[in-house]
């Protein structure tokens, strides 16, 4: 016997169904006690749901000003500026009117024209080869990141791992910052050098009152360099300018190369904050990962992620990602 279709009469519900070759019906009662519960359950589920709107953090963005909670989910970030400053730029926050991004960006990008019309270095790449050096992050991005450190002219010394053709670290001499850039290509680092004197003379020139810092350029590898630091033995960077605020661009690096330099920051005294475009100290689950290994977690007190902001990337004018902030306790 097929299956006979369900049919419903009143509140009664006829079910015919096949049993061992018979046909057979039963009938059920709708129960008032399962219209309470449907109700209970209802009423419940918009109880939830209003708790969840209430406690969920409605925040409107405004142009200039600075939100977040710094974590992976809420990071913090600066939307755009609706009208620049009054140096013409859009990504310094309301209350800083005057910087010297947008003038820094045209002395580099004159420099480095003049360097590249000089050298037999190209500056393009061809397809499917790794360049020298990737491209870098924006000088308007580079204030945010020296800000973020609380770089002090005089007292510390910025170091720049992996600095390519050395426009981070220029820049951070520009604002009257010791610094020092590290990397194996040799290329890269002639580069760096050209373009600081072509830089610091162009400066000059326009600011002769103006202080700017040091800059060494270093041709090696920078975990010899660091456990150099560590060890106290013999190193290419004088005492004076061991690092204490460390910046690193360290998306293209390799995971052991990122493990190894998380332990370098640990072990190295004189470093007091960091700055890096990958995680090298996750954070988001603090109990589990300062049970594998509490001595980052004991001497960066604070880590904290913050996202970019458009045109801050010379690689993409429209990405926003994510980068780090990982800051000792003042002593």
């Amino acid at each position: 016997v097929e299956m006979m279709p369900k049919s419903t009469v009143g509140d009664e519900e006829s079910i015919f169904h096949v049993k061992k070759g018979k046909l057979t019906t039963k009938k059920r009662k709708k129960s008032t006690r399962d219209a309470k519960k449907t109700a209970m359950w209802s009423v419940r589920d918009n109880q939830a749901l209003g708790m969840r709107m209430k406690n969920q953090r409605v925040e409107t963005l405004v142009a200039g000003v600075s939100c977040g909670k710094g974590t992976k989910h809420d990071p913090i970030q600066i939307p755009l500026r609706a009208v620049p400053n009054s140096t013409d730029c859009f990504h310094c926050p309301i209350g800083i009117d005057v910087c010297s991004c947008m003038e820094i960006e045209e002395v580099l990008s004159q420099a480095l024209h003049k360097v590249y019309a000089t050298t037999t270095f190209r500056r393009q790449h061809a397809y499917g080869r790794h360049p020298l050096n990737s491209k870098s992050v924006l000088p308007v991005f580079v204030t945010r990141i020296l800000r973020l450190l609380g770089v002090q002219k005089g007292r510390d010394v910025f170091w720049d791992l992996g600095c390519g053709i050395g426009s981070v670290v220029i820049q951070a001499a520009l604002q009257g910052i010791d610094a020092v850039g590290i990397d194996i290509q040799s290329e890269n680092i002639e580069i760096a050098e050209e373009t600081w004197k072509k830089v610091r003379s162009m400066w000059k020139a326009c600011h002769p009152n103006q202080a700017v810092g040091t800059i060494q350029f270093i041709k090696g590898c920078m975990f010899k360099e660091l456990r150099a630091i560590e060890a106290g033995t013999l190193s290419c960077a004088p005492q004076n300018l061991y690092p204490t605020k460390i910046w690193m661009s360290n998306q293209l690096f390799t995971p052991h190369m990122n493990l190894q330099l998380a332990d370098l920051m640990t072990s190295l005294d004189s470093v007091k904050s960091v700055a890096s475009m990958h995680d090298i100290y996750p954070h988001e689950r603090p109990g589990i990962t300062q049970k594998r290994n509490p001595e980052p977690y004991k001497k960066f007190t604070s880590m904290k992620d913050y996202l970019t902001q458009k045109n801050a990337l010379e690689w993409s004018a429209t990405e926003e990602r994510l980068f780090y902030v990982y800051s000792a306790a003042l002593n």
